[in-house]
């Protein structure tokens, strides 16, 4: 049995020995924290993530799509190879998160910071991505952007092997 936590104090008893995989989809997670886990593989689509703190995590190939993670804490995590399609992290904290590979075509990252998080290989044809952050953010020639979308402008550094 596994307790998950909530900033309001209360608890979610999820009747399992490890949380790499579960299927969290459609649940309604808003303000749980899962810091320091490893939801490798899980499955998070459709599910309201408002608040969430899944900080300092390794969350490699989990799959977030059309979540609603608004205001989200990401930061410091290893999210490679996630599907952030059409989901909603506005104002979502990634700052120093590994983003390699991840796909987030069709999501709506207003206000999201992505601040010295490494962004090489992912697919960031955002939706909207008004007021974002990319400070500091890494990415290659493999890394694609909206059409006219200048991402050095924007301070994220171009890497060159």
């Amino acid at each position: 049995m596994i307790k998950i936590q909530f900033e309001t104090g209360t608890f979610l008893e999820i009747n399992a020995t490890t949380l790499m995989g579960y299927d969290f989809s459609r649940m309604n997670l808003h303000r749980a924290i899962l810091d320091s886990l490893c939801l490798d593989f899980s499955l998070f689509r459709e599910a309201h993530l408002r608040n969430i703190s899944i900080e300092n995590s390794s969350v490699k190939n989990a799959d977030f799509y059309n979540a609603a993670l608004m205001n989200a804490f990401l930061k410091n995590s290893d999210m490679t190879g996630c599907d952030f399609q059409n989901s909603r992290p506005i104002a979502a904290n990634f700052s120093h998160s590994v983003l390699i590979n991840s796909n987030f075509a069709g999501a709506d990252i207003s206000r999201a910071d992505f601040s010295g998080a490494n962004l090489c290989g992912a697919n960031l044809c955002f939706e909207r991505y008004d007021e974002v952050t990319l400070a500091g953010a890494l990415f290659d020639e493999n890394t694609r952007w909206p059409d006219k979308f200048d991402p050095v402008k924007e301070g994220a550094i171009l890497c060159t092997t």
